[in-house]
């Protein structure tokens, strides 16, 4: 059986707060910072340095409103659920938000 999203350790309040402070990340590789963040429930590193290294760890962009549901990113990481496509990217916006499409370019190069 695969880990389950959580780690059995959760940072506290203080220790994340350290773990950030002090950069400790910076010697993770992109995708350890992907893991252990995804693991945690407290954010703690910058925002870009976890974005990056989901990003990573996913081998696609990954937008900004794909954090609120961290379970969704780890089961695609874990193989649970296929690589996320645009339009499941976009199926993922709260229903009060409109997407608005603009393909640039007539797809030839």
């Amino acid at each position: 059986m695969a880990d389950p999203r959580l780690a059995e350790h959760q940072l506290t309040r203080e220790e994340a707060i350290a773990f950030a402070t002090e950069r400790r990340w910076e010697s993770m590789s992109l995708t350890e910072r992907a893991v252990f963040q995804l693991r945690q429930d407290r954010l703690c590193m910058d925002m870009a340095a976890f974005s990056e290294g989901v990003t990573e760890l996913l081998g696609r962009p990954v937008y900004t409103h794909e954090f609120a549901k961290p379970d969704l990113l780890w089961d695609e990481y874990l193989g649970k659920i296929p690589k996320a496509d645009l339009a499941a990217v976009l199926a993922k916006l709260p229903d009060h938000v409109e997407a608005t499409i603009l393909v640039v370019g007539d797809g030839n190069g």
